[in-house]
């Protein structure tokens, strides 16, 4: 949430941006326009003029262990 606590900051699905959107209804608004990696995590400062977020790529292995004893 905005320090104002009139807008919400997210991202959605995609994770590639964030968004904000006014709580008193309204369509919602891109704040970021990246074109890759994930927004992994983000805050914005207390009077809410600068906003820090660090972005990255997941890694994931997948192993199938059969016959484990």
């Amino acid at each position: 949430m905005n320090p104002d606590a009139r807008t919400l900051l997210y991202t959605t699905s995609e994770r590639t941006n964030l968004w904000r959107q006014p709580l008193a209804g309204g369509r919602p608004e891109q704040v970021t326009n990246f074109s890759d990696l994930w927004v992994l995590r983000f805050a914005l400062s207390g009077d809410g003029t600068t906003l820090l977020l660090s972005r990255g790529s997941a890694q994931r292995d997948a192993y199938l262990l059969t016959n484990f004893r």
